[in-house]
């Protein structure tokens, strides 16, 4: 299988170009991440973006493909030539254990994102 890659869903400040992938809508997100009233962009709000100026400037749902979050997962494909540090300073390839283990992991990943895919 190839790696992956998924569009997912991001806000944006139509100010200062602050994005985000996930709902500044959600209350108890926007509390976890930035502490303040929802709607809001962070940089903004905070006074923390490329122009130093304080504002309340509300996000707005990206539409455009290209500027949304990009999420590229490795495929298990590449998993054959995949390199490890060996802990002596060196690289070595994954045991069949760790490439089982990383095939969980990227079929795990691409479930999860997909989930957010936009």
């Amino acid at each position: 299988m190839p790696k992956t890659i998924i569009k997912i869903a991001t806000w944006r400040c139509p100010d200062c170009d602050y994005s985000q992938d996930f709902d500044p809508l959600n209350r108890d997100l926007m509390n976890i991440h930035h502490g303040f009233p929802e709607n809001f962009c962070p940089a903004c709000y905070t006074g923390k973006n490329t122009t130093k100026k304080v504002g309340h400037v509300e996000m707005i749902k990206e539409t455009n493909p290209d500027k949304k979050t990009t999420i590229t997962i490795m495929g298990e494909d590449e998993l054959e030539t995949h390199e490890i540090e060996d802990g002596k300073g060196g690289k070595r390839t994954l045991t069949t254990q760790e490439k089982e283990e990383y095939t969980k992991k990227i079929r795990s990943d691409i479930e999860k994102f997909k989930a957010l895919e936009d």
